[in-house]
């Protein structure tokens, strides 16, 4: 009988103990007898594949292997997965045929022999893709869906995305090493950061030892907005904390027809939407323009260079940022430029915001960190500068509440 053991008889057909064993003497009476099989069903060991390269995270297990009995159910082990739920256990890795449910129930066993049985996966979250390496962080479209499930490091030279309209949902994970280095050329202005322009929701995330860094000073490149999550927001960023990185910007403007303009931050340099539960900490922004004899502006901030009309920073912190610095050059002997006077210099610097235009700033907090702003070479008339522990300067249609 397949899947049993015969081991013995019984008078009584619903026995399942024998009362006379396997080739034991049996003594015939002065009437027929009718004796009737006792079977044990054949115990099996399964040995459980997790199938761990189907997915992206490590899947764990409380036992490798199981018993099962033949022709009854079974109650197999269901493993676990970070962002996968267990759809139940098959024959092979892919494709094969389905043997438990999600929950591990088997209805019956019906191999007469043991097996090893491959767990199958499902995204917990369907309409993400998921990211866990820097290959694929590379791979990041504009409109897309995406959910990073791992900390990735030493992401190394990193080309910006251009604009991104999605989400990212960070799960509070962490990228770590981005490099970005770039010459501000004189065709087009530079918009710099993990995204160059941001117009959808990145949250969750936090980006740690990034820097990057810009420089021009003998062209005519007259703009540029860096921040490391992105050079400028139309969309909202939220939950998304800096830590031990840099941003820089050095520029100088030779076209007496063009000005010289830096906006930095160290989450973004130009706000134009929504910042909300934003962190940095010990990080450093610099702006520092140079011009001969036009307008040359540096706005700095932690959280944005500049904060522009009808745009909202909240519940943001700063801390033990060493250098929140804006700096402009006029033309002077210790200038890059020599023998030419400039027309306007502004130097804003701000622990939030360098400067706030017509925005609103709710509960944001500054702690520990060294904010400068400073003008250069130009006459008094020609320069202006402030520093400030929320802002640098701030227009008549600002909003600021509860902030220190």
């Amino acid at each position: 009988r397949t899947g049993h053991t015969f081991i013995g008889w019984h008078t009584d057909p619903d026995a399942k103990t024998p009362i006379y064993s396997d080739k034991s003497a049996f003594k015939i009476g002065d009437k027929n007898v009718t004796l009737y099989a006792i079977w044990s069903a054949e115990t099996y060991t399964v040995t459980f594949d997790l199938n761990g390269s189907s997915i992206k995270t490590s899947p764990s297990i409380s036992s490798s292997t199981a018993s099962v009995t033949y022709g009854e159910g079974a109650k197999l082990p269901v493993p676990e997965a970070s962002y996968y739920v267990f759809d139940g256990w098959y024959t092979a890795k892919t494709n094969g045929t389905k043997i438990s449910d999600e929950n591990g129930n088997i209805s019956k066993w019906s191999s007469a022999s043991g097996a090893t049985l491959y767990a199958r996966w499902v995204k917990q979250y369907a309409e993400y893709e998921y990211i866990s390496t820097a290959a694929e962080l590379k791979n990041i479209v504009s409109d897309g869906k995406y959910m990073i499930i791992a900390n990735i490091s030493n992401v190394g030279n990193w080309t910006p995305i251009d604009t991104f309209n999605g989400i990212i949902n960070g799960l509070n994970h962490k990228i770590s090493g981005i490099r970005i280095e770039t010459w501000a050329s004189t065709s087009n202005d530079l918009v710099v950061g993990f995204i160059r322009n941001n117009y959808g929701q990145i949250k969750d995330l936090i980006f740690d030892d990034a820097k990057i860094s810009t420089s021009n000073t003998n062209e005519q490149h007259h703009q540029v907005s860096m921040g490391i999550v992105c050079g400028e927001n139309y969309g909202t960023l939220e939950n998304v904390k800096v830590y031990n990185s840099s941003t820089y910007i050095k520029l100088g403007s030779t076209d007496y027809s063009k000005n010289c303009y830096a906006w930095v931050g160290v989450i973004t340099g130009i706000n134009h939407s929504t910042i909300k539960n934003c962190h940095v900490y010990n990080s450093t922004a610099l702006g520092d323009t140079h011009t001969k004899d036009r307008s040359a502006d540096s706005y700095v901030g932690a959280i944005a260079g500049w904060s522009k009309s009808g745009s909202t920073i909240s519940n943001c912190t700063v801390n033990n940022c060493s250098q929140i610095k804006a700096l402009c050059y006029g033309a002077s002997s210790s200038s890059i430029f020599t023998g030419y006077w400039s027309a306007q210099l502004d130097a804003y610097a701000g622990g939030i915001v360098g400067v706030a235009d017509g925005a609103t700033l709710t509960n944001c907090t500054v702690t520990g960190s060294n904010i400068i702003a400073e003008v250069h070479n130009a006459a008094s008339d020609c320069q202006r500068s402030a520093q400030g522990q929320i802002y640098g300067i701030a227009d008549s249609n600002t909003n600021i509440f509860g902030c220190n």
